[in-house]
């Protein structure tokens, strides 16, 4: 693995390569940008899918009508009538949810010497002797520099729990996480309650903010002076989140599941309760006067997972 790190300014004058706590600023700069995105790569929706979104799993609502059908009979000299055939079973009603990722944003690398003078500059000896862009080497691409020193980690800060994660259920996890505004319901009727079904309502959150690391700014090119110069949060994030867009869109990297399988790393879940059955029609039962209903029966309970792949 490749690991050549970024030079800052130490001190007053010289160079000296990034730290691994450096590196956390670089990392957290990207996440905070791209986590301001409404629909950047690798982000999640529910029932919304825009170009280049794919489907990563689903979950159907089932839940009876309200009352259970109930339906009025005549009283028989004052005795209610035979239950048999008097209430129908409660109709059933479907509501699917689906969780889509987006992997369609990949955004092209710097095209030339130019573009990659933007980036940090990496020493190609152990004397600094030999300055040049991370990730172009001596005129050619060597792309494992960005990735292996700033793009995988970075990914490894959201797996961690970091800004950019997202998470499914019924409240905020705290208060750094922030609603995409997308959500899904599980409704269900209570048994032996002639009322409509109440429901449980999952919202999509997104980890938005944390406490920013200490600033630590790598340098690159100053084509003013052929020197160096201490790059911007902007200039960072401009030249490497486009590689971070490039990684997520391979598809195996802050990628993300949702259904019955609980493997991967915890991003939240929802609960889909279902009464399979109803009582038969002979043991429909009165509620006052002429009106009967069929309870429901066989509860069933099913847990789906959000879960993010630890690579």
């Amino acid at each position: 693995m490749t690991f050549r790190r970024p030079l800052k300014i130490n001190g007053t004058s010289g160079l000296i390569e990034m730290t691994d706590a450096n590196l956390d600023y670089i990392s957290y700069l990207i996440r905070v940008s791209w986590a301001g995105e409404s629909n950047g790569p690798g982000h999640l929706t529910i029932n919304s899918a825009p170009g280049g979104y794919s489907s990563i799993g689903a979950v159907t609502d089932q839940s009876r009508s309200v009352g259970r059908s109930q339906t009025n009979i005549g009283n028989v000299w004052g005795v209610a009538a035979s239950n048999s055939n008097v209430a129908a079973p409660g109709t059933l009603s479907n509501v699917v949810y689906t969780m889509y990722q987006n992997y369609n944003s990949s955004t092209a690398e710097p095209a030339d010497a130019a573009a990659w003078n933007l980036g940090p500059l990496i020493p190609k000896d152990a004397n600094f002797n030999n300055l040049q862009p991370i990730g172009y080497i001596d005129g050619t691409k060597t792309l494992a520099d960005v990735y292996d020193t700033i793009i995988d980690p970075t990914i490894q800060d959201v797996e961690g729990g970091g800004v950019g994660k997202f998470h499914l259920a019924t409240a905020a996890p705290d208060v750094s996480y922030s609603s995409t505004g997308f959500t899904l319901a599980n409704r269900q009727v209570t048994a032996s309650n002639t009322g409509g079904p109440s429901t449980t309502t999952y919202t999509l959150y997104k980890k938005v903010s944390e406490s920013a690391p200490t600033t630590s700014r790598p340098v690159m090119y100053n084509s003013t002076n052929a020197g160096f110069i201490e790059m911007t949060d902007a200039q960072i994030v401009t030249f490497f989140k486009p590689f971070l867009y490039n990684r997520v869109n391979e598809g195996n990297r802050l990628k993300y599941t949702f259904g019955t399988s609980s493997t991967g790393i915890d991003a939240g879940g929802s609960v889909e309760t279902f009464y399979a059955g109803t009582t038969t029609a002979s043991n429909s039962t009165l509620i006052s006067g002429h009106t009967y209903y069929r309870d429901v029966t066989s509860l069933s309970t099913t847990n789906y997972y959000l879960r993010l792949s630890n690579t």
